[in-house]
């Protein structure tokens, strides 16, 4: 999904930024800043590393790497510690443990 103009009350002429890409969902679209800094991260990271993920939080990056540790073990578990605030995703409530506010009426 991407973003283009900015939204205003009257249309009176096109934006001067119609046609831009504004925003690109960072796991769809593959843009200039992106691949660049994917072409500057494989210069200092072992060659072995073939591959990145980009996120546009902080709880999609904790989701992500719940992901690639249940895939990488084979473990349906995770330790967090104590005290810990992950997110307010359904996933990231499942391991935060700072407020019990977070996770109220959501887990069992």
């Amino acid at each position: 999904m991407t973003t283009r103009g900015i939204a205003t009350r009257v249309w009176s002429k096109p934006s001067a930024t119609g046609g831009l890409l504004l925003h690109g969902q960072a796991n769809i679209v593959m843009h200039k800043p992106m691949l660049e800094l994917i072409n500057e991260l494989r210069t200092i990271l072992p060659q072995q590393i073939d591959g990145f993920f980009f996120s546009n939080s902080g709880a999609e990056a904790i989701e992500g790497a719940i992901k690639l540790a249940r895939m990488a073990t084979g473990r349906p578990n995770v330790i967090v510690f104590q005290g810990s605030f992950h997110g307010r995703t359904i996933g990231t409530m499942s391991l935060t443990t700072s407020k019990t506010g977070y996770r109220a009426g959501y887990s069992r």
